[in-house]
């Protein structure tokens, strides 16, 4: 089951991560936090990149995922969606 995910994090990182985090997009913010949004084809990948931010010492704010029907329904292509 694909997810629609939102991972805030603490700090502004490169766009040039988003591979290595599997394809998410990385949005920075004026807050001096970044946004990394898309879409994860499991759970696996999801842990896969809550573990990349680990590895990094990320630190995780927040974190928002809903199965992609749902999260089309709410439009999901807006990082700023209704809960930043």
């Amino acid at each position: 089951m694909s997810l629609s995910v939102r991972l805030l994090v603490h700090g502004h990182l490169s766009e040039n991560w988003s591979a290595w985090f599997a394809g998410l997009q990385v949005q920075n913010r004026s807050d001096g936090s970044a946004l990394l949004f898309g879409i994860l084809p499991d759970i696996a990948a999801l842990y896969g990149a809550i573990d990349r931010l680990r590895d990094l010492n990320v630190m995780l704010f927040s974190l928002t995922c809903s199965p992609v029907a749902q999260a089309q329904s709410r439009e999901a292509d807006d990082p700023e969606g209704p809960n930043p």
